[in-house]
């Protein structure tokens, strides 16, 4: 086993516990950097508008008080939201 150092001299003794201390708060520093820089992209990416969306179907045709579901099949950029919201000027069409 290897012997530990110890220093005599209470300066000595200090310098090295303000060396140990300082090393472990740059760890801490840099773990929780680490984590809150991930979350942010994470937030960034999900909440990025859509600047071309495809859908399932390129035309439709319905008749009054039928139900047509439309999906988004691609947005453009790629890590862009999903989530579409219809609405229309016209009053007597509903989502």
């Amino acid at each position: 086993m290897q012997k530990k150092y110890y220093a005599k001299n209470r300066q000595t003794r200090f310098c090295l516990f303000l060396r140990q201390a300082m090393a472990w708060a740059l760890i801490v520093m840099l773990v929780v950097s680490g984590m809150v820089g991930w979350q942010t992209e994470r937030v960034q990416a999900a909440t990025r508008k859509p600047v071309k969306i495809t859908l399932s179907k390129k035309a439709v045709s319905t008749t009054v008080g039928s139900k047509v579901k439309l999906k988004v099949k691609s947005v453009s950029p790629q890590k862009a939201s999903k989530n579409v919201t219809w609405k229309s000027s016209d009053k007597k069409l509903r989502s």
